[in-house]
């Protein structure tokens, strides 16, 4: 999906982790360039008087003195700053009445309509930079809300060209509300035309009746008082168009001056008029020179041209001080137009470091390779590099308004365009996750399997099942990532169903320690009671007890480790010692051979089995042969010396066939118990 910023939105990164959550940090990360104020800046007043104001200081040294008796001031004031702070007020004032600083980019379209609704109902015509400010604003989220009604189109599988916009009954009203406030401003305009106009005809009258009254010479004093009433009415005319002002206060001053000079009235009377202009005037210098030093170039500027509107309203003042009155107060309005326009300049300059500024932050957000990030975690700190260049864009301030909403689109592309392919990158790998988590599945489910396929009996058993968990636990590590919300789900469920094996497994070494410490008792019990038999008492309850001892060792299971080596060779040493005293070392060695083979068998029970089967037929062939020497000895001659000597030979030969039996017999009990007890 294509992600736009709003003018108040750049982009809202969050890092995402899966295909769900890009989603959800792709409609959130636009919030992460929430501007205080509006993306859209007004136009710098410096370039709306740049060029007005070039000459305003050649035109205040120019500024002379009257010529002889001819005029009381060669230029009204507001010739030298009209054209300077005509641009200057159409950006601060709208008709007189400050613009409204309203954010209206924060506000909902509901708001908008109804804002603009009470700047209509109230008559506010003025008001005109705000309704085109509320009509952008409202167009911005109109526009939002089509891209996510056709994005939604589009996502449900539709063609682009198909898609329609549904009908805003708020757009319908915001229109009518605006074309009924572009009516009322007509009519105000041309009503305000037609009041200048009539203005200019009452004040251009005036002008008229007041020269006659100049002409009239003969009767100048009787027409005094009828000169200063013509003269108050045209000062409050005020206001008249522009492009007649400066030529109208020109006549006006004129005329008033050649009345002056021409009256022949009571100098004290004029002298009197002229002290009490000029107490006012200086009063305005004073006030001019104190805002040269004002803090606020701006508001100081603003008062100065209220100081010229009262200046031209003054009459004028004695000749001799009329030059240097003037020039005082030309210096004090030249030096704050000047600090005015240096204001401005340093802000264009401003402006242009934050153009310089935000073009290289475009070029690094451009500069960012997309094809090459391979890595959730590399698109994580790609994501963080973005969201801190986003954050110097908000502190970068405003270039020019003409430079100002390019470079914005060209970084909101340029962030769009990072976001887009994070998107995709996260859609792509969705489907891979989905197929991990599958297999993930698959093992745990055979892990759990073997709880109740495998024999978990004995310790072989157990570690066998172990070794599987084990081979497992390697095949889940060549499985890649699955999605956040289900890792840790599936990763608990996986140990859980390995450590019961291993748990298991720790139980019955346990045990099996145990068992071998208490097997390592039993045995040294039996070298103990093997020492205390007496080799000198009788010879065959010394052998049955030594037999019995030794059926009790084989018995016995293993002992820990580090004791079976050493408790082995005391054991026999002790039983060849015994053997040797009792005479029975061969049989004795067959036997600790035979226990260390079966030893050595341990755990194969395969080899234990083969074993006992040859032993079974070495068994059957002794019984064979013992009922063959048995019958033979039916054919001895006793009576005979010869027969005696083979009977005895016979017998000797039976009894150790019958002593082969017994020891055969010993090893298969041996082997029998031996397997019996691994069987346990």
């Amino acid at each position: 999906m294509t992600k736009t910023m709003t003018d108040k939105e750049i982009v809202s990164p969050e890092a995402a982790k899966s295909a769900e959550a890009i989603l959800e940090e792709n409609a959130t990360a636009q919030a992460a360039c929430d501007l205080e104020n509006p993306c859209i800046e007004t136009e710098s007043p410096a370039e709306s008087i740049s060029e007005a104001t070039d000459g305003i200081e050649g035109k205040a040294e120019a500024e002379g003195s009257c010529p002889d008796n001819t005029c009381v001031e060669t230029e009204s004031p507001s010739e030298a700053l009209s054209e300077a702070t005509d641009a200057i007020e159409g950006e601060a004032v709208a008709d007189g009445e400050p613009v409204q600083t309203k954010n209206f980019h924060a506000m909902s379209k509901e708001e908008l309509v109804e804002t603009l609704e009470e700047i209509v109902n109230s008559g506010r015509v003025a008001a005109y930079k705000e309704v085109a400010l509320i009509k952008q604003s409202f167009y911005i989220l109109r526009n939002k809300e089509i891209e996510e009604q056709m994005m939604k189109f589009i996502d449900e599988g539709n063609a682009p060209e198909a898609f329609v916009s549904e009908p805003d009954a708020l757009e319908g009203r915001l229109k009518e509300l605006t074309a009924r406030f572009r009516e009322m401003r007509t009519a105000h305009l041309e009503a305000e035309q037609a009041r200048l106009a009539t203005n200019l005809a009452r004040a251009n009258d005036i002008l008229a009746e007041m020269n006659s009254l100049l002409e009239d010479i003969d009767n100048i004093n009787l027409n005094y008082n009828k000169f200063r009433e013509l003269q108050q009415q045209f000062r409050d005319i005020k206001e008249v168009p522009a492009t007649a002002e400066t030529d109208l206060w020109k006549r006006f001053q004129k005329t008033g001056e050649e009345f002056y000079d021409r009256l022949k009235v009571n100098r004290e009377l004029r002298d009197l008029d002229f002290r009490k202009n000029l107490e006012a005037k200086e009063a305005l210098v004073a006030e001019a020179v104190a805002l040269t030093e004002a803090p606020d170039p701006l508001q100081a500027f603003r008062r100065q041209q209220e100081l010229q509107s009262q200046w031209r309203e003054i009459g004028p003042v004695a000749k001799e001080v009329r030059d240097e009155i003037w020039n005082r107060f030309r210096e004090a309005s030249t030096t704050i137009f000047k600090r005015h326009q240096d204001y401005f300049t340093a802000r264009k300059a401003e402006e242009m470091a934050a153009q310089s500024r935000k073009v290289s932050l475009c070029e690094k957000v451009e500069s960012i390779n997309t094809d090459e990030i391979k890595s959730a975690k590399n698109w994580d700190e790609e994501t963080r590099k973005i969201i801190a260049i986003q954050a110097e864009w908000k502190e970068a301030g405003f270039a020019s308004r003409k430079i100002n909403n390019q470079l914005f689109n060209r970084f909101r592309e340029a962030c769009d365009r990072f976001f887009n392919a994070k998107a995709e990158f996260y859609k792509n790998i969705k489907s891979a996750m989905t197929e991990n988590y599958e297999k993930k599945v698959a093992l745990c489910e055979k892990v759990e399997a073997m709880k109740e396929s495998l024999p978990l009996q004995t310790i072989a058993e157990i570690r066998s099942a172990c070794d599987k968990v084990v081979a497992i636990q390697e095949e889940w590590r060549t499985i890649g990532q699955v999605a956040r919300k289900q890792s840790d789900a599936i990763w608990k469920r996986f140990c859980d169903a390995c450590n019961y094996f291993f748990e298991l497994r720790k139980e019955k070494s346990t045990m099996q320690r145990k068992e071998e410490s208490e097997n390592l008792a039993i045995k040294r019990s039996v070298i103990t009671r093997l020492k205390e038999i007496d080799v000198k008492g009788d010879r065959k309850e010394g052998i049955a007890k030594l037999r019995e001892l030794q059926a009790e060792w084989q018995a016995t299971g293993h002992v820990p480790m580090k004791h079976k080596n050493g408790l082995q060779e005391e054991y026999r040493q002790v039983v060849k010692e015994l053997s040797d005293a009792l005479d029975v070392r061969g049989h004795r060695e067959r036997m600790t051979n035979f226990g260390e083979q079966v030893e050595k068998m341990s755990g194969n029970r395969g080899q234990l089995s083969r074993e006992l089967d040859r032993l079974y037929r070495a068994l059957d062939g002794k019984r064979a042969e013992l009922k063959t020497a048995e019958n033979n000895l039916g054919f001895f001659n006793v009576k005979s010396s010869a027969g005696n000597s083979l009977l005895q030979e016979a017998e000797r030969r039976i009894a150790r066939i019958k002593e082969d039996m017994n020891m055969i017999q010993q090893k298969i009990d041996m082997l029998k118990s031996k397997m019996d007890k691994e069987n346990k």
